[in-house]
């Protein structure tokens, strides 16, 4: 087994409002995102079963938020680098208003973000097959 890095760009929902948590950058927006390293390559359902608790650990240091993995929605790995990234849907367990949002955070309508420009490529077309689930 080789060691991997992922990049784990998270959906990261309003719980009471159609939003979505996004990060202005500076080519645009994009979803919050944590890096995993020192993680075993493993195939199927394997990294979800276990590595969703280390995922879950890395975004409340992050981000201060306690949250549950809900589903897997994109993992593409190169073979060239060994860099993984995946796209993974999450919901938050508790939601303090008095919680800042990350630097550049803000909670995006739902209804606006095909008019946004992504900094990372196929989030937009990631968010909107999501969102009609």
């Amino acid at each position: 087994m080789s060691e991997i890095i992922f990049e784990c760009y998270l959906v990261i929902p309003h719980p009471t409002r159609p939003e979505i948590l996004l990060l202005q950058e500076e080519n645009g927006w994009a979803l919050p995102q944590v890096g995993l390293h020192g993680l075993a390559q493993v195939e199927g359902e394997g990294w979800q079963k276990t590595e969703t608790v280390r995922l879950e650990a890395a975004v409340r240091h992050k981000y201060g938020f306690e949250v549950d993995v809900t589903e897997v929605l994109t993992r593409r790995t190169n073979p060239q680098t060994d860099q993984t990234s995946g796209i993974f849907a999450l919901k938050l367990r508790t939601f303090d208003l008095a919680l800042p949002l990350p630097a550049g955070g803000e909670w995006v309508e739902n209804a606006t973000l095909g008019l946004l420009k992504f900094a990372v490529g196929g989030q937009r077309s990631i968010l909107k097959s999501y969102l009609k689930t």
